[in-house]
């Protein structure tokens, strides 16, 4: 049960009844389907410093409003977090509070808008060079590593998020479909139960038939990205980036190793990049990744200004 400071306010009672039944999963998506792990953490997170600020500030709110949400994010941009982290809280408070409302368990009031903005922080993506780079790599690679590298190739060939790879990898051939002679992959997302249908690259073809269609029992999220980092470092995946986001208001940078940055999401992020940079529309890339909207996909397309302009050479406006 979520309890980590005690409150009379009627309107943390809710949202902690409501989180727990998220958790527990009596409490679905309105769309009835269950709410993912990562769900659970913002919410968790977002639930945790609400309570506090309620709790600080000597608050006993019934209902929660304009003012309320406002307060809650001043206090919180004040806080030693970065920009995005302090968006995700200030969110997620608000899916929970709209949530009661829409269950009529507060009363229905305006929130107004969300005051903070989500900052595009600095990401990196593997190009096709580094990918194919990768799945030649054999030096120092123990079977476990293997595993890990191959699952990674075929995530940068797919764009499936990492529930979605382990659901696919658990049994691959019982989401690959053949007509005639092109093979693709047909799965429903486990986040948004969207159906994908995703063709499959040569390379992730013959890594999958190399495996046999098997690859071992699943592993964690944590373990995954981990792994991976160290295979980047065996493939000298080491160019320096610097990294930019804000932290408590203040902008920072720090250089950190290309292969300190990835993670799962680079191979999705590696996905749109390159298939955008290969000239295929974005609408068609989003029925792979299953963005449902045009800026949420831009903000994972991480081609800097001269790969765009290499690409914009053999456009016929440039001719």
């Amino acid at each position: 049960m979520f309890n980590l400071f005690k409150s009379n306010s009627v309107l943390l009672s809710e949202l902690e009844i409501l989180y727990n039944g998220v958790i527990s999963g009596t409490v679905k998506t309105l769309d009835k389907n269950h709410y993912s792990v990562n769900t659970f953490y913002v919410f968790k997170s977002a639930l945790t410093y609400f309570k506090e600020f309620i709790i600080e500030n000597k608050l006993n709110p019934k209902c929660a409003d304009v003012r309320l949400m406002a307060d809650f994010t001043e206090w919180i941009s004040n806080k030693e977090l970065s920009k995005n982290s302090i968006y995700n809280i200030a969110k997620g408070i608000r899916v929970l509070i709209y949530r009661l409302m829409k269950d009529e368990k507060i009363p229905s009031k305006n929130l107004g808008p969300l005051m903070v903005k989500k900052e595009q922080i600095t990401a990196v993506y593997n190009s096709e060079k580094e990918i194919e780079q990768i799945a030649k790599l054999e030096l120092g690679l123990t079977a476990g590593l293997k595993r890990v590298r191959d699952i990674y190739v075929i995530q940068c060939y797919t764009g499936l998020r990492f529930s979605d790879m382990k659901k696919f990898m658990a049994n691959p051939k019982a989401y690959i479909k053949t007509t005639g002679s092109i093979s693709y992959i047909d799965i429903t997302t486990v986040k948004t139960n969207q159906s994908l249908i995703i063709p499959i690259k040569p390379l992730a073809q013959k890594i999958l038939e190399e495996n046999n269609y098997k690859f071992g029992k699943p592993f964690s999220l944590q373990h995954y990205n981990s792994t991976l980092r160290k295979i980047m470092q065996y493939a000298k995946i080491d160019d320096e980036i610097v990294k930019v986001r804000t932290v408590g208001g203040k902008r920072t940078e720090a250089i950190m190793k290309k292969y300190d940055m990835i993670s799962s999401h680079t191979a999705r992020r590696s996905f749109a990049t390159n298939a955008y940079l290969a000239g295929i529309s974005s609408l068609q890339i989003r029925r792979i990744t299953g963005h449902t909207t045009e800026q949420s996909f831009l903000n994972y397309i991480r081609a800097d200004a001269l790969e765009n302009a290499m690409t914009l050479l053999n456009h016929p406006f440039f001719k």
